[in-house]
């Protein structure tokens, strides 16, 4: 249902909001993996880091459903990444066919790296705001993730919640 008040171009505040989203995600995208590309790792590597850190070690399928990829492009991220000594393979404590993906230490300093540079670029973007525009935003996207979270759509990283990511087993 459009809304009266109208919003930027013209249209009814419900599709510039719609429109601004569907702009802004992919636009944000292609920022965070410029920023990414000054640490030697683009985006699709840096994917299953950040989970491995959020989540701790995963199965190659559970990975794969994280990622929404398919099996055999996991198998392909995760042996190039285990090449480079980021990620390891380790047998499953309960399951003697399974094998757990493991952040490495080198692995979990990259991640940080990422971060880092993500929070970098962000902050650098988000220079054009006044403060009470940036807690204005923070205080908007907290409200739609938790509406997220609670019709079942989780995001990956649990320190949208200000919560730690997961210990190192």
């Amino acid at each position: 249902m459009a809304t009266q008040s109208q919003g930027s171009g013209g249209y009814a505040i419900d599709e510039a909001l719609a429109h601004a989203f569907a702009a802004f995600g992919p636009a944000y995208k292609r920022w965070a993996k410029t920023r990414l590309s000054q640490i030697e790792m683009n985006y699709t590597h840096a994917r299953p880091l950040h989970v491995l850190r959020c989540k701790g070690p995963q199965i190659m399928s559970g990975l794969g459903d994280e990622l929404a990829v398919t099996p055999r492009y996991v198998t392909i991220l995760v042996d190039g990444l285990e090449h480079e000594g980021l990620v390891s393979r380790i047998p499953h404590p309960n399951d003697r066919r399974a094998t757990l993906i493991k952040l490495t230490e080198s692995g979990g300093e990259r991640c940080s790296a990422i971060g880092e540079r993500h929070v970098e670029a962000a902050t650098e973007l988000l220079q054009v705001l006044s403060p009470q525009q940036q807690q204005a935003l923070l205080d908007t996207m907290q409200t739609l993730l938790t509406e997220l979270q609670r019709r079942g759509f989780c995001p990956e990283d649990p320190a949208v919640y200000g919560q730690a990511p997961a210990p190192p087993p």
